[in-house]
């Protein structure tokens, strides 16, 4: 399976949402998913050959349990990982909003990617905070 990332502009969103996006063998099975950090959702959208975005819907479900998502990226099996932003934690979601695996960290957690040979490495940025101002005077300069 090929990955590829998109940029999308989103009406209801007034900044740019990174997706995470898989590109099975054919263009009409490409797939979007963006996190919606005040939605405490992840939204899913089929999307066609010239790039229009259709068929929006949510894909997890995460006000629930609490969790604002933030970074995500996709695993082989099609699930989610999730970083939780407001906590120290990621979680794995799958279709339907299932936690079926979390990752506790020291400090909250923003963005993630898998690496490695086979994809199974999750890597984590983490910060004390995301306050500009209190992250600089964390610096040591």
């Amino acid at each position: 399976m090929r990955r590829i990332q998109l940029v999308l502009l989103l009406s209801a969103i007034t900044s740019p949402a990174v997706a995470q996006t898989s590109a099975p063998t054919s263009v009409s099975q490409l797939k979007a998913r963006v996190a919606e950090t005040f939605g405490a959702w992840l939204t899913a959208f089929a999307v066609a050959a010239d790039g229009t975005l259709t068929d929006r819907r949510i894909w997890a479900d995460l006000s629930g349990p609490g969790i604002y998502p933030d970074g995500i990226c996709l695993d082989t099996d099609d699930a989610a990982w999730v970083a939780t932003a407001t906590q120290p934690r990621c979680v794995r979601v799958l279709d339907g909003g299932e936690i079926v695996e979390e990752a506790g960290f020291s400090q909250n957690f923003y963005a993630c990617a898998l690496g490695g040979p086979d994809r199974r490495t999750l890597y984590a940025m983490t910060a004390p905070t995301s306050v500009q101002a209190v992250a600089l005077l964390h610096r040591g300069d």
